[in-house]
Parts: structure tokens; C-alpha cells; sequence
């Protein structure tokens, strides 16, 4: 799952790169967007000195800036950690290269900024971040952030990916991010969201029609998978795992959802019920990962229908019965744990 978020992340980039880069020789940073990062960095710690670069009158050139080759204006804003941490030596590298402190209003100066990763540091004062309309790309991943998702990013109507992962963050998630009808990318995974289905922002994520990647997982959200997931017909990854949702999960299963799915992550629910026969009517799922719930009856016949099926995964559950046949017709599969 993570392959696909990161290839639509570099996809952004490589779109603004286009129209982001080295100026012609007669446009040049923007002097009130030039004193707007100044006085962003000076609210920041950076003890590995990693803003050195930000010195002069081009801030254009500065490390982490990309302008506009037509007006010089500030478009990309990418200062995410350089150090993805897997291991615990990684971890203590990248906080020698954390920015810290409160991220500063002036940034509201850069009218034109349309991307925005400050992913892998320690920050806080996101509050004005929804007076950035022109944002389509904003990346907040592993910051330390603690709180509620503010209100005010519902604002953000042209934002197309937003990436809160791993995070400190709180309920109740705003119902004002219905509004975000352009987002193709929604990540609020491993945080500590506690919301149920009847909080305004599950029936509203229907509305989110252009969502390709949906991640929830690793929070206690609770309650049954609301029906407007069927309306969400570009979806390909839907990840719930490690949540307390529960119920049975045929009817919001059942829509056009079923036409561009190709990872469903159930794992470690409270899930119950049959397994619906209709599954095997997701043509192109690749991954059906259903570890750890209390599923129970037969496996359907119909998952031998699913012929780009790579891993399918349901131990932990109350199945019984026998295994299909039609499973050993699946040519693709590469991992099978029941």
C-alpha cells in the first residue's frame, strides 16, 4: 500500500516540477514571499542546520523551494525529514534532523503554494493551514502532531492528497473535510481517532468520489463500515485494519467500489458474519487480508473468480467448512494463510 501512496506522491512532485525550477534570467524570488520564509524559519529549530541555504535575495534557489519559471511566485514548499527511520539507528539519525518549534502564520503569504511536505519533524501550529487554498498536495506524516484535525482544512477545495499518518491526532474528525471532493489520497492511519460511524465525517466520505487510497488503519474507530463506501468508485486500496469497527460487511461492499478495488484490509476488526459471495465479483483485487475478526461460515466459492489475486489471508477467524476449489485456479497467488 505504502509503493502506491509514494508513486502518487512522485507523481505531484514530477506535475510541479514541470512548472517549478530554474528562472529565466528576468524573474527572481518575490521579496513578501522571501520575508514570509524568513520569518517561517525563524520560528523553527534546526539543529543540524539544514536551513544553511536560506540566505540572499533569491529564496528560489534556497534548498526545499521550487518557484514558478513564469512569475517567480512560491509554488512547493518540500522540507519532509531526509531520514526515513526502519530501524532504531535510522530513529536516532532522524531526530538530529528534525526541524522543531510552531510552524508560522507568514506562510499564508505564499498565495501560490500548491505543495507542502513537512513530513518526520517535530511540529506543532497547524491551525492556519486551510488559509492555504491553493495547496493540492499536503504532507504532515510523523510530525509529532497532537490535538484535533482543524476545521479549517476543509477549506482546502483543490487539495488532492493529505497525509496525517502517525501522528498523536484526536477525534472527532471534521465533517468539514467533506468538502474535499478533489482529494485522490486520505491518510489519518495510526493516530488515536476514536470516532464511530455516527459522527458526521464517515457518511460524508462518499462524497469523496476521486479517492484512490483510503487508510484508517491503526486508530479505534468503531462501528459498522458506513454504505457511502459503495459510491466510491476509483478506490483501489481500503485499509481499516487494526480498528474496533464491527458488523457484517455485505452491503457496503456492494457498489461500484467493486470495479477498482485492489487491496481490502480488514485485519484486526471485530468483524462478523459470512463472508459475502460478491467478493469474488472484485475483478481486480490483488490483496484480501481478513486476519483477526469473527468471521464465520464457509470461505465463498466465488473468490476463485478473483484471478489477479496474490495474498489472501483470514486466520484468526470462526470459518468453517471446505476449502473451493476454484482457489487452485487462482495462478497469481503467492500467499494463502488460513
Amino acid at each position: 500500500m505504502r509503493a502506491l501512496v509514494m508513486l502518487l506522491a512522485l507523481f505531484f512532485i514530477i506535475t510541479l516540477d514541470s512548472s517549478c525550477g530554474s528562472l529565466a534570467s528576468n524573474v527572481s524570488c518575490l521579496e513578501n514571499e522571501r520575508e514570509a520564509l524568513i520569518k517561517f524559519k525563524g520560528n523553527l529549530t534546526d539543529e543540524a542546520n539544514r536551513l544553511r541555504s536560506w540566505a540572499g535575495k533569491d529564496c528560489c534557489t534556497w534548498e526545499g523551494i521550487g518557484c514558478s519559471r513564469r512569475t517567480g511566485h512560491v509554488m512547493k514548499l518540500d522540507l519532509r525529514n531526509p531520514i526515513s527511520y526502519f530501524s532504531e539507528i535510522d530513529y536516532e539519525n532522524s531526530l538530529m534532523k528534525e526541524l522543531g518549534g510552531e510552524i508560522s502564520p507568514s506562510l499564508v503569504d505564499l498565495k501560490h503554494l500548491s505543495y507542502l511536505d513537512l513530513s518526520g519533524n517535530n511540529l506543532s501550529g497547524v491551525d492556519f493551514l486551510g488559509s492555504l487554498k491553493s495547496l493540492r498536495y499536503l504532507n504532515l506524516s510523523s510530525s509529532n502532531l497532537v490535538g484535533k484535525v482543524p476545521r479549517n482544512l476543509g477549506n482546502l477545495s483543490r487539495l488532492q492528497y493529505l497525509d496525517l499518518n502517525n501522528n498523536d491526532l484526536v477525534g472527532p474528525i471534521p465533517n468539514t473535510l467533506e468538502r474535499l471532493t478533489s482529494l485522490t489520497v486520505l491518510d489519518l492511519s495510526d493516530n488515536q481517532f476514536n470516532d464511530t460511524i455516527k459522527v458526521p465525517f464517515f457518511p460524508s466520505l462518499g462524497n469523496m468520489t476521486q479517492l484512490t487510497v483510503l487508510d484508517l488503519s491503526y486508530n479505534q474507530f468503531k462501528g459498522e463500515i458506513p454504505n457511502s463506501m459503495k459510491n466510491l468508485c476509483s478506490l483501489r486500496i481500503f485499509d481499516l485494519s487494526s480498528n474496533e469497527f464491527s458488523g457484517e460487511i455485505v452491503s457496503p461492499l456492494y457498489g461500484c467500489i467493486r470495479t477498482s478495488l485492489e487491496e481490502l484490509n480488514l485485519m484486526f476488526n471485530l468483524f462478523t458474519g459470512q463472508l459475502p459471495n460478491h467478493l469474488g465479483e472484485f475483478k481486480n483485487l490483488e490483496r484480501l487480508l481478513i486476519d483477526g475478526n469473527s468471521f464465520s461460515g464457509p470461505l465463498p466459492s466465488s473468490l476463485g473468480r478473483l484471478s489477479y489475486l496474490r495474498e489472501l489471508t483470514a486466520r484468526d477467524n470462526q470459518l468453517n467448512g471446505s476449502i473451493p476449489v476454484g482457489l487452485g485456479q487462482l495462478f497469481n497467488l503467492q500467499t494463502l494463510d488460513l
